[in-house]
């Protein structure tokens, strides 16, 4: 059984919670007569009266949306005190998010129904793709900033029939603020602990007669980091050989400092639109640690990933009821050269790189006598240099020829080349239409599709999807829908390489060894219902998804290989890992989300998601991994004396499931937890200023999520639990003209 101890006690702190929540909840009688500054708390969520875009890329009511749609606000980003899209996902149903076990890209980790990898959810800003063009993962860091938001639009489900490849398992689309005042300005300035400082900018400025604007945004981020060797220095972990030990080496340091970076710029004239952005994040690397390293973090393991995004797009009205949009825009993503995913004795340096320029074509039909019609042309060129890691950073070159494997002889007997990686281009095309009809008075459809295809892996997709909608009354909706998607062989994917010059193991390319990876693809079938009913409002979806050839990193190791090294010598009986296609997932879920306004300014929110998902492998049969089977969510949000805004949340998971190679659970689940946060604001403390504290797990509770699987984690396997942050506070100041 699993050794994990510790002499915390967490009593007192829930007693705490407890007594904080009643003070709060016996509050509200108090409240009859008082009137918010504001808008009423927490604008409702899933409302069929609410107007998405993403869901079929014009704008429509949700209630016709051809799936699920979360809308969430400016005014909720703004009472719940979320800094960054990963503060937003840990509260939405139907999303695991954990810190820490990203690998060499840092970050958080964000699990959308299931389906785990951080390339399997396209993450969109103003309908800019943040996801790096060469497919491989995006980095949740604190750099994917939302004070600058209007609202975040959240698709659930696949949808490469609209968007193409990544829009795996959701879309989100981060929306920037309306430039609708002759003079916009915010600012933001906090504190806290670890030395942690962050803040915003957003100026803007309209010319109502010349109908044009001009906004900037710009958001930072610094802190030092959790010291957890210190703040888990009470718990022990089984060594592999039955001794209990820390988590990590007490006599050397932890040192995890974190910086981020984004900035946004946007300017309008008449037809035309241009927007630019930049984002850079420093994030620590190896908090998942190899045991063999000493389990240690330094300020040199870390991660620095920097994008350029820039798009010029121009909306012509052809007539009243067609629109023309033309778009074009360039992308440059970069892991630094410095970037080292390194061990306590040596430095291992990373690097990868893409630029990839597209334009788009876009047409939109209103209200014609097929219905509304969506068609689209996308034409992608991307020139990308694969991930590579050395002992020396390198140079940024086109071609690395210092690999320190030059040749492998494999188990059958063949000897191959390693050849030099170099930098190469390929092209992606895609085109997709959508036709949307009412049938009946209450009975309406949609259909579409998109083909992509690319010269990488010259493999072609089609991806279709369709949906009924039922209208049984004005305020309530029943929807049956139909979706694919696809996610072809990425560069990381496919050349990504390395070796331990002083142990025979290595990771090299399947197609050494006469393997080639297949396209992921996935199929889901769901069902939702949505009512408004007076002061509440419930959305709930059920649903059945399968998952085809999921990539995975490491998936086969091939032992009995000899390497051959470029300093002349020989490593017979090596052993080799190979990327590969794991089989099938199929899930079966549910999410269910209500709010109520309680009383006066008062209101609540809970929700809950169901998910079984399960894998097969040949004869290997299991959960899948870093998932929850239930989680719950619950928050109050309200305003006390005309001034204090106060917003208490959290959030409930059963226990997390590991992969079948974890060394101490083995496909077995770690405990399950209760976390809580909290947002106080008091309202207008000077003119047109207010002033926050947002706290982060309140109860400053000890947890961990799954790590990394690994056979042997005595002699060089990652941590089998990887722990996550304690409490972290921030207090500000907002001033908003």
């Amino acid at each position: 059984m699993p050794r994990v101890s510790s002499k915390r006690t967490f009593f007192p702190r829930h007693l705490l919670c407890i007594v904080l929540w009643a003070a709060s909840l016996a509050s509200w009688s108090a409240c009859s007569d008082a009137r918010p500054l504001g808008p009423e708390p927490e604008s409702l969520l899933f409302l069929p009266e609410e107007t998405v875009t993403t869901a079929s890329r014009y704008l429509q009511p949700s209630s016709e949306a051809p799936g699920t749609v979360m809308v969430i606000s400016e005014q909720i980003i703004r009472e719940r005190g979320y800094r960054d899209l990963v503060d937003v996902l840990k509260d939405i149903p139907g999303f695991d998010v954990w810190n820490h076990i990203g690998g060499q890209a840092g970050g958080s980790y964000v699990i959308a129904r299931g389906l785990w990898g951080n390339n399997k959810v396209q993450v969109l800003k103003d309908g800019i793709p943040l996801n790096p063009a060469s497919g491989t993962h995006l980095v949740y860091g604190r750099h994917i900033s939302v004070q600058g938001l209007k609202r975040i639009e959240i698709l659930y489900g696949p949808s490469s029939a609209v968007y193409g490849r990544d829009a795996f398992a959701a879309v989100i689309n981060l929306m920037t603020k309306d430039v609708d005042t002759d003079r916009q300005l915010e600012i933001q300035a906090q504190a806290g602990n670890n030395d942690s400082l962050a803040g915003y900018l957003l100026l803007g400025c309209r010319d109502t007669k010349r109908n044009a604007y001009v906004q900037a945004y710009g958001h930072g981020y610094r802190s030092s980091g959790f010291d957890l060797r210190k703040e888990y220095q009470s718990y022990r972990i089984d060594d592999g050989h039955g001794n209990l030990t820390p988590f990590y080496r007490l006599d050397r340091p932890f040192e995890a400092p974190e910086q981020d970076v984004d900035l946004t710029f946007k300017a309008s004239a008449g037809p035309w639109k241009l927007e630019g952005l930049w984002f850079r994040t420093r994030q620590p690397n190896n908090i998942q640690t190899p045991y063999y390293s000493g389990r240690s973090q330094g300020a040199k393991d870390k991660a620095e990933i920097e994008t350029w995004d820039l798009s010029l797009n121009h909306k012509g009205h052809l007539t009243d009821r067609m629109d023309l949009k033309t778009t074009v825009g360039w992308q440059v993503y970069e892991l630094d050269p410095t970037s080292d995913y390194g061990r306590y004795t040596y430095d291992n340096y990373i690097h990868e790189r893409s630029n990839a320029w597209r334009i788009e074509e876009e047409l939109v039909m209103r209200d014609t006598l097929a219905g509304d019609l969506v068609a689209g042309l996308k034409i992608e060129r991307i020139s990308a240099f694969p991930y590579i890691n050395s002992r020396s950073p390198f140079d940024r070159g086109d071609v690395y020829d210092e690999f320190p494997v030059s040749a492998v002889r494999t188990p059958g007997g063949t000897l191959v080349e390693i050849r030099p990686i170099e930098k190469f281009a390929y092209w992606t095309y895609g085109i997709y239409g959508q036709a949307s009809r009412h049938i009946f008075s209450r009975l309406s459809a949609s259909i579409g599709a998109r083909y992509d295809l690319n010269t990488f892996s010259h493999r072609n997709s089609f991806t279709p999807r369709a949906a009924l909608i039922l209208h049984i009354s004005r305020s309530q909706h029943l929807k049956l829908s139909y979706a694919t998607a696809y996610i072809s062989p990425s560069p990381y994917y496919t050349y990504k390489a390395w070796a331990d010059e002083d142990a025979a193991y290595a990771h090299l390319p399947a197609f050494y060894f006469g393997r080639e990876l297949e396209q992921e693809k996935l199929q889901s079938l769901e069902l939702s219902y949505s009512a408004v009913a007076g002061r509440a409002s419930l959305n709930a979806s059920a649903y059945a998804s399968r998952a085809r050839n999921m990539i995975q990193e490491g998936l086969t190791t091939i032992p009995g290989v000899t390497l051959y090294y470029r300093d002349g010598s020989t490593v017979p009986g090596a052993v080799v890992e190979i990327p590969g296609n794991s089989g099938t997932q199929d899930s079966i879920g549910m999410d269910v989300l209500g709010r109520v306004r309680i009383y006066c300014n008062w209101s609540s929110y809970l929700c809950y998601s169901y998910l079984d998902a399960r894998i097969r492998e040949g004869r290997l049969h299991y959960r899948a991994p870093k998932v929850s089977m239930h989680k719950v969510g619950f928050g109050l949000t309200g305003v006390l004396f005309n001034h204090l805004g106060i917003h208490l949340r959290g959030r409930w998971w059963s226990g997390i499931y590991t992969m079948p190679a974890n060394p101490l659970y083995r496909g077995r689940k770690l405990k399950g937890h209760l976390v809580l946060d909290a947002n106080i604001r008091w309202l207008r403390i000077f003119p047109s200023t207010d002033l926050s504290i947002t706290i982060n797990n309140l109860l400053d509770d000890r947890y961990f999520t799954a790590g990394n699987e690994s056979e042997n984690h005595s002699c060089g396997a990652s941590l089998p639990m990887v722990p996550q942050d304690p409490r972290q506070i921030l207090v500000g100041l907002t001033y908003r003209f």
